[in-house]
């Protein structure tokens, strides 16, 4: 029933969509120093923060680069051409971090102004010679110099500085300010260089720092503080200096160390290095896809994803044994040491700066991997809690174990106990150790999962010939089971065994609205039902029916986790608006994209929505502002998805 003939199950991680390979570039911008810091601005300027070069800062169009340097002889440029990192705030003002005080840099005018140390002046910034720049939520911009912290109120042009005071337990931990961050929580973090990590009282303008203790497993693994971010999952990561990546607990207090084990290379961490020279981690990034990059001084670049726990290194590593080099022939690889900055423009490309270069990485579209099985289409999935999945097929019901047996189960007239028809659409466990299956052509069963025997139960009314072709189940919380036929909606009470019909009766409105019905989905006191005629919703306890979308084909009803309801039909995706009781039409608010023909929707671990059409995946992000297309060229058969035919495993895993 209404099943495509074409076979196709898809199997990626819920986060991402494959591991994914990757083609590292040499970019076109050579020779410009090392490159400490990449941002993009609001135009798709690409701005470069460089250091040790002939310029400061580097501009670039795609095309070509405007590089801006420090000249004695005019007060309108860079104060000094050491520049160690660069921000930006809301009104794209670049906020450059020199070796000579901050730059503050307008792209529309090109007007750059200075902001100096003056003895004497409080509110003037602390030390000339600036390490890194801020621009928090509000846009104060911060500078950490190597005598201690500063804030700028860009409107007054003033500064507040914070020191170090060996006598105060409560202040700036050390005097070099490595690094700084703000958190989703809009705190202020600070690293140091030798002082750990710190964290700003915003009230009192007291820290409270993080320092390496020789006997506890789980302080801070070094003093020297060079990276630290917090991704999209809320993992707080910090990156030290020497064996440097650990994982702050912001509850507790406690770190993770992840520390290098030569016997398991795979495992996160940065190699120790066999030179004598300091390692540090110079960035800690997320992608779009959720993965995380870390930078290494001497050991390149590493891909970790925290969902498959799976590590990808590029570059040359030096352990303290061996020395790992890439082949700098093969574009595929990365043939540098020190990978120092990263960003990830809106076109989705990667950029990673190194000494003396820049590196862009293009993303190789992944092949979905499919299954083929042994039937002309995969309707409906149940994962049990030991891992056991059954699939429903068109040629019966297949159960896989956890330890990888397979049982096939089909109709057998003459055994009773048996499947009621090959074609299995749809199961649904009930709790009390039974899989309900609706079936093609034999109505509903019961399968007692321990004894493996199934009895059937028919759709059917007094008094009226009816179809038990079942396209869907749903069971409700008061153990209704409702039954969608291509003849009228049933309900089967799975205590008392009664059987319940409603139809669709043109001349009164409180009934279905047709009697071929797609799908079903409910929540609480309401039943939404898709048919071929619009999406009905009735309350169970009143009667009273209401009518969404007519004239289009509902094929699919989803509730996420939030409890939003989701509607997909043979026209568009439409999310529900509870406030006015209607539906608005989902786009993606920033390409216009929106999907088609939705034949199913489903919600991963990390809150993604996954939407199926005939021909391609829509992948719509946690805020449902971003929507990414998979398609022909990743691996997605043209017509071989199927409505209804989704599952989210227990690990992570969408089928």
């Amino acid at each position: 029933m209404r099943k495509s003939a074409l076979l196709l199950v898809l199997l990626f991680l819920a986060t991402q969509v494959i591991s994914q390979s990757y083609k590292f570039n040499r970019s076109l911008i050579l020779g410009i120093g090392n490159v400490r810091s990449i941002l993009q601005d609001k135009e798709g300027y690409l701005w470069m923060a460089i250091q040790d070069g002939k310029a400061g800062l580097c501009k670039y169009d795609g095309k070509t680069q405007t590089t801006y340097a420090h000249d004695p002889r005019n007060s309108n440029t860079l104060s000094n051409n050491q520049v160690r990192s660069i921000a930006m705030d809301r009104e794209g003002i670049i906020w450059i971090a020199t070796y000579d005080g901050v730059n503050r840099l307008d792209p529309l005018t090109e007007t750059i102004t200075h902001f100096k140390h003056e003895a004497n002046d409080p509110l003037r910034i602390h030390r000339d010679s600036i390490t890194s720049v801020l621009v928090d939520h509000e846009g104060y911009v911060w500078a950490g110099t190597r005598a201690g912290l500063s804030k700028l109120d860009p409107k007054s042009g003033k500064f507040v500085s914070y020191s170090h005071d060996p006598s105060d337990p409560g202040s700036l931990s050390h005097y070099y300010v490595y690094t700084i961050y703000e958190d989703r929580q809009h705190q202020i973090w600070v690293g140091s260089l030798g002082g750990g990590l710190s964290v700003m009282d915003k009230e009192t303008g007291k820290f409270k720092t993080y320092t390496r203790r020789d006997n506890d497993e789980h302080s801070i693994n070094s003093d020297t503080v060079s990276a630290i971010f917090e991704d999209s999952r809320g993992t707080f990561w910090v990156g030290t200096q020497n064996n440097g990546i650990c994982i702050l607990d912001r509850n507790t207090g406690q770190f993770t160390r992840h520390l290098y084990d030569e016997s398991k290379p795979n495992k996160l961490s940065v190699p120790v290095t066999r030179r004598n020279s300091v390692n540090y981690i110079p960035f800690i990034q997320e992608d779009k896809f959720g993965e995380i990059w870390i930078g290494s001084f001497y050991d390149g670049v590493i891909k970790y994803d925290p969902v498959t726990k799976k590590l990808m290194r590029y570059g040359n590593t030096q352990t303290a044994t061996r020395l790992l080099p890439e082949d700098a022939e093969d574009s595929n690889k990365f043939p540098e040491f020190a990978a120092l900055s990263f960003s990830q423009t809106d076109d989705g490309l990667i950029w990673i700066g190194c000494l003396g270069s820049t590196y862009t990485l293009t993303r190789e579209p992944a092949k979905f991997p499919h299954y083929p099985l042994k039937t002309a289409a995969v309707n409906s999935f149940y994962e049990e809690e030991n891992g056991g999945l059954w699939i429903g097929m068109q040629e019966g019901l297949l159960y896989k174990s956890p330890t990888g047996t397979k049982t096939f189960y089909q109709h057998n007239p003459k055994q009773p106990n048996s499947v009621a028809d090959n074609i299995v659409n749809s199961l649904v466990y009930d709790g009390a150790g039974n899989l309900w299956v609706g079936t093609g052509g034999g109505g509903v069963d019961k399968l007692d999962l321990k004894t493996r025997k199934f009895v059937n139960y028919k759709i059917s009314a007094s008094g009226r010939v009816d179809s038990n072709i079942v396209a869907m189940l749903y069971l409700d919380d008061e153990n209704i089971l409702w039954v969608a036929t291509n003849t009228g909606l049933g309900t089967l009470n799975i205590k008392t065994g009664s059987v319940n019909r409603f139809f669709h009766n043109p001349s009164n409105s409180n009934s279905l609205s047709n009697n071929d019905v797609y799908v079903v989905n409910g929540n609480k006191n309401e039943v939404w039902i898709g048919t071929i005629g619009g999406l009905d919703r009735l309350d169970k306890h009143t009667g009273n029916w209401r009518h969404y979308l007519p004239g289009s084909t509902i094929q699919s009803i989803f509730f996420d986790s939030k409890g939003e309801l989701w509607v997909g039909s043979d026209r568009n995706l439409y999310r529900y608006k509870k406030n006015s009781d209607d539906f608005q039409l989902y786009v993606d608010s920033s390409t216009g994209t929106k999907p088609g023909v939705v034949l199913n929707i489903i919600e991963d671990l990390d809150h993604n929505l996954w939407v199926t059409s005939t021909d391609n995946i829509y992948r719509i992000n946690s805020n449902r502002n971003a929507l990414v297309v998979l398609g022909s060229k990743h691996g997605i058969h043209r017509n071989g998805l199927l409505y209804a035919s989704n599952l989210l495993t227990k690990d992570g895993r969408l089928f």
